[in-house]
This record gives C-alpha cells, sequence and structure tokens, in this order.
C-alpha cells in the first residue's frame, strides 16, 4: 500500500499481525507494517514505543485506546485512516454486489454501489454515519443521481452523478488543504435525465450532515475547555467520542430508464462506485506523551473511487471523513514533530469524467474530524517547535481541552 497523506508519505510493506500486549508491559512495535484489531478493549501497558520505521494500520469494530503509564513515544506512523473505495470492474454486464468502504477503528463505511448482484438502483447508496449508541445508520454522504442516456443520445461516456463527501467535524472555510470542507458531490452529464427526477442533469449527492448542529461555533468539540478571555467554562457540544462518516456511492448510467427495475439485464451500460469509509477514533493516554520527527497520527478519511478505462472515468464516489484523535497527558512535547503530524481530514472524491480534469460526476471530498489535546495547563504541558503553533501540526486545528475523567 501506498498512501499520500497530511503532507506525510506513507509507506506500508508486508504486514504481520500484532497481538495483545500483556498488560502493564512495554509495548514495543517492530520495524515495518503491523496490523492491529480493536475488539478487546483499552490496551493497559507500562509504556507504548512506535520507532521510526514503524507503520502500525488500525481497523476493527471499535475506537483504537492506549493508556500508558509512563510515556507513548510516536517516531513512527499510527494509521486508523478509513479504508479507500474500490472500483467495480465490470461493464456492458451486471454488476456485482460492492458495498462501501469500511471505516478506520469505529469509523463507519461509505454507501453501497450495489447490495444485490445485477441490481441498479435510482441514487447510489448513502454513507454511513455513527450514532450516540454505536450504531451505524445511512446518513452520511448522499448518493449522486443515476443517470439515464437522452433518446437518440451520441453520448458514449458516463452521464452520472457523483457521491457526497461524509462530513463530521466544522469545515475550515477559506483553508487551502485539501479535505477540511465537506463537499458536495458534482451533477452528472448537462444533457443526461436523473433516474429519480427525470430532469437533467443527474444531482449530485449532497455532502452528510456534521456532528455539531445548535448553531455555536465555540463548543464544536467533546469536553470541556475554559475560555481563555473570559474564564467561563464551556461544555463541548458532543456527547460522546465518534468516528467519520462515509462517503456516498454515485449513481449509475444505464440506457433506458427500463434498467433501473432491478432485473438481471446484460446490457446495463456504466457502474456505480462505492464511497470511501470515515477516518476511525484513536484516544492516546499516558503521563508523557511525545511525538517525534517522522512521527505521525493519522485518522483522516478513505477516499472515493471511480471506475476508469482509458480516459473515461466512471462516475466519482463520495471520500469518507477524518475521524478523531483524542491526547491526553500531564506533558506533551511536539518539538521535533513535522507539519501536520496529527491529521484528521476528509479523504478525496473520486474524478469524474470523461477525462481526469473533468467535474462531470465528481465525487465530494470528506470534511474534516477532530483532533483534541487534553492537558490541565498549557502553557506548561504543551511543548512546540520554534516558531510553531498547535495549528501548524494538526489538520484540523486541534482543541485544546481539560482532562477527561
Amino acid at each position: 500500500m501506498l498512501a499520500l497523506t497530511a503532507g506525510l508519505l506513507l509507506l506500508a510493506p508486508a504486514a504481520s499481525q500484532s497481538p495483545l500486549p500483556p498488560p502493564g508491559s512495554d509495548w514495543v512495535l517492530p520495524p515495518g507494517t503491523t496490523n492491529f484489531a480493536t475488539g478487546n478493549g483499552p490496551i493497559l501497558v507500562k509504556s507504548m514505543t512506535v520507532p521510526p520505521g514503524a507503520y502500525v494500520r488500525v481497523s476493527g469494530p471499535d475506537a483504537f485506546v492506549v493508556v500508558a503509564v509512563e510515556t507513548i513515544s510516536i517516531a513512527g506512523v499510527i494509521d486508523a485512516r478509513g479504508f479507500d473505495a474500490k472500483p467495480v470492474g465490470t461493464l456492458l454486464t451486471p454488476p456485482p454486489p460492492s458495498l462501501g468502504a469500511p471505516g478506520g477503528p469505529a469509523g463507519a463505511a461509505g454507501g453501497d454501489a450495489f447490495r444485490a448482484h445485477g441490481a441498479v438502483s435510482a441514487v447510489g447508496g448513502a454513507g454511513r454515519v455513527s450514532t450516540a449508541s454505536g450504531a451505524f445508520v445511512p446518513r452520511g454522504g448522499g448518493g449522486g443521481e443515476s443517470g439515464v442516456l437522452p433518446p437518440l443520445a451520441s453520448l458514449l461516456g458516463p452521464v452520472q452523478a457523483g457521491g457526497g463527501g461524509g462530513a463530521f467535524g466544522p469545515d475550515e472555510l477559506g483553508s487551502a488543504s485539501p479535505g477540511l470542507v465537506a463537499e458536495d458531490g458534482e451533477p452528472g452529464h448537462p444533457s443526461a435525465l436523473g433516474a429519480l427526477s427525470g430532469a437533467a442533469p443527474p444531482q449530485g449527492g449532497r455532502a452528510g450532515g456534521h456532528a455539531f448542529v445548535d448553531g455555536d461555533p465555540t463548543n464544536d468539540f467533546f469536553g470541556v475547555k475554559r475560555d481563555a478571555a473570559t474564564g467561563a467554562w464551556i461544555h463541548g457540544e458532543l456527547l460522546a467520542p465518534r468516528g467519520g462518516s462515509g462517503g456516498g456511492a454515485s449513481g449509475a448510467t444505464v440506457p433506458f430508464a427500463w434498467m433501473l427495475t432491478g432485473q438481471n439485464d446484460p446490457y446495463r451500460f456504466m457502474t456505480a462506485t462505492p464511497g470511501g469509509g470515515g477516518g476511525g477514533i484513536v484516544s492516546l493516554r499516558a503521563k508523557h506523551i511525545e511525538v517525534l520527527d517522522g512521527g505521525a497520527v493519522v485518522a483522516d478519511g478513505g477516499a472515493g473511487t471511480a471506475l476508469a478505462a482509458g480516459a473515461i472515468a466512471y462516475g466519482g464516489s463520495g471520500g469518507g471523513s477524518g475521524g478523531m484523535l483524542m491526547l491526553q497527558c500531564e506533558t506533551i512535547d511536539l518539538t521535533g514533530a513535522t507539519i501536520f503530524a496529527l491529521s484528521a481530514r476528509g479523504g478525496p472524491g473520486g474524478i469524474g469524467g470523461p477525462g481526469a480534469t473533468s467535474s462531470v460526476g465528481l465525487g465530494g471530498s470528506g470534511g474534516p474530524g477532530l483532533i483534541q489535546v487534553h492537558v490541565a495547563d498549557p502553557d506548561a504541558a504543551i511543548a512546540l517547535p520554534t516558531f510553531k503553533g498547535l495549528s501548524d501540526l494538526s489538520s484540523p486545528s486541534a482543541h485544546v481541552l481539560l482532562p477527561l475523567p
């Protein structure tokens, strides 16, 4: 696997599966790639070390939670990204089932392109979002509308609309960095008819709904902070940690509307593509945390996809949103950390078509997640590089909050 995220080139060679470390041990990750699956509760250790060259790929149904009595030292990479969507490799044949890409640990999956063999729907499947109960429901990025070629059309390329990106944290409007605004999917070809509306063009999927809805931008986090100007306590709107939401699937392209009945017709035209998965949850607690040069903790959303054949791409799906990073400690040393070493950005949407630069059917990018640093005394506890602030090392910008119970 080769992935570019948060300004870091992440190389993942052949992986080994890591067992759960014994409680109270010094957990030292080996060089190379290690897969770690959550599901056995918090990891309770004396210390945790991710040395240079170590790459820990985390997945599973639960958050990745490490509680260390002493130090957590990160010079390698902890990767809790949502998974990238995979294209459906069929043309002019009944599409196989194609489910949305899985989320990172406790992250939600992307929208499904097809749930049953040969079934084409009028709208791509919506990405999923995690709820307070831990369940996943389809309220992530919206699915793009399928497109029907107009009568006697000379169009031979794709016409369907793109899926919307997943959303979680507030958008960082005006940011030049990718993955910090949840985007709608782009409409399909202007001459095509929407399979659901019957009007041109097929409509792109809407970006997912954000987790924060009370209209107060000062409490968009989980936990408690103290206002530096007034000294007032501010309680976060989020009631519990949650993973990122999935991107929506694209629509499909069909020559005739009757092909949307779900029958196993062998002449369906061009397939839909599933959405990217939402970023996961990473919670690190220790007396002291350090992120060294080359170290990174990543909970980005997974990328959307498109089925490409030569210069033609078939409908982009939405990227998943970023997940959630929580670092709690007495002291944290970031003096050796590089730019965006802490990352929870949205994944890119799949390309449209025809051609990689076209906006027809382009999938929307996922939006940002949340990054939180929990310390009792921010001025004394957080050590930063010269001439850099916490916002230079985190994307989206990290909240500084009081310790959680």
